[in-house]
């Protein structure tokens, strides 16, 4: 038994390795996931399964129950859950993090690949995001629970025993989903993104003369500091060193004119991104 899960285990990471790859559709206007996630097609039980999904970010969404317009500034996924035992994940971006800038979308894709035996029937996935908005901003390991945007995270997969006998996706309360034995999809040799900062914050912004980065670390070390413009520009970047708990950090602007930047801070696994307003 060991020898024949060893042996599934190098044809799963194989097959990974050679798929885990995938090309972003910059013509893609799809809001969310493409396929939608009740609408990712089927895996049969036994067979290798290869699916690319286009991930559209927008810049701003209108949220009715709220009757109000969300900025979103960006979306890191942190790790996704329940997928059966087999079957992996990988990102167009190492970071997995996607961010916007005013009127301009991010766009991305995620190609899920893998071969399972696990029994048939529909899973839930459990995707945990790292996310900054005008509205909301924090780690939520479920991101279809967040207000007035879960339902883009609502992502269900299927395993039949052929690709013709996979009952339609059921996304009701009562629906039944099937729970994975493989709680985590470590194996597939992608790297898991872990929470490493949290609290963080830029005050004032808008920002006059001087601001401060507060965040909190899991670790301690050399840190990069980035501030972008809205168009991807790096207008200046520098080393911190960091200690595990909470820090502080001054917001250097003086070389920058009037206007929207990002301040992104990473350590070179994990990273964070805020948006600022300079107004000197």
């Amino acid at each position: 038994m060991k020898k024949l899960f060893t042996l599934s285990m190098l044809s799963f990471l194989f097959i990974m390795k050679s798929n885990a790859q995938c090309s972003p559709d910059f013509s893609n206007t799809v809001l969310g996931l493409s396929p939608l996630g009740d609408s990712i097609p089927c895996a049969s039980a036994g067979n290798a399964y290869d699916q690319t999904i286009q991930i559209y970010a927008p810049d701003s969404v209108y949220i009715t129950s709220l009757s109000t317009t969300v900025h979103v500034y960006s979306i890191r996924v942190d790790s996704i859950s329940n997928l059966p035992c087999g079957i992996g994940y990988g990102f167009d971006r190492a970071d997995r993090t996607y961010v916007t800038t005013p009127t301009v979308p991010a766009r991305g894709c995620m190609k899920i690949a893998g071969t399972t035996s696990d029994p048939a029937g529909q899973y839930k996935l459990k995707i945990a995001v790292t996310i900054s908005t005008s509205l909301i901003s924090g780690t939520y390991p479920d991101a279809s629970l967040i207000p007035g945007l879960g339902s883009a995270f609502e992502v269900f997969f299927r395993v039949g025993a052929s690709s013709s006998t996979c009952a339609p996706i059921d996304t009701s309360r009562t629906a039944v989903n099937k729970t994975s034995s493989c709680r985590t999809n470590d194996f597939t040799g992608i790297a898991k993104v872990t929470n490493a900062f949290t609290s963080f914050e830029i005050a004032p912004n808008p920002v006059t003369e001087h601001s401060v980065v507060t965040f909190s670390s899991d670790n301690s070390g050399s840190y990069e500091t980035i501030i972008t413009n809205t168009i991807g520009e790096i207008m200046s970047s520098e080393k911190v060193e960091v200690n595990a708990g909470d820090n502080q950090v001054n917001l250097n602007t003086k070389s920058l004119n009037n206007g929207i930047y990002f301040f992104t801070i990473k350590d070179g696994k994990n990273s964070m991104t805020k948006k600022f307003i300079l107004n000197k």
